[in-house]
């Protein structure tokens, strides 16, 4: 049986992803209604665990919008918070070739 080794921080579990979202409107209230903007974002911690956040905001009255641009709002919304947070960019140096020699013709050694 073959014995799996895993990081103590979390690191390597998956490769990161691009978290591009659109996030959830719903209509909100019983006698005053109104939209709710519902959506996630991500952070990296410094030794590399990654943490989701929950995060929720009325956009407005339902009859001041319609839900296309409450959704419209909630897309802007989640475009400048997520421009903010500081995203891991793949590093430059990296290319397929070097990719190739260090880790996989090693692998298959």
């Amino acid at each position: 049986m073959v014995q799996v080794v895993r990081s103590p921080l979390g690191i390597g579990r998956h490769m990161g992803r691009s978290r591009y979202q659109f996030g959830t409107v719903k209509l909100v209230g019983k006698r005053i209604k109104s939209w709710r903007g519902i959506w996630h974002s991500y952070t990296v911690d410094a030794d590399g665990v990654e943490h989701r956040h929950h995060h929720s905001r009325t956009l407005g009255l339902k009859s001041g919008m319609t839900k296309d641009e409450a959704k419209r709002k909630l897309r802007d919304i989640i475009d400048r918070e997520t421009s903010q947070a500081g995203a891991l960019k793949p590093n430059p140096d990296v290319t397929f070739e070097w990719f190739w020699k260090n880790n996989y013709l090693e692998l298959k050694r």
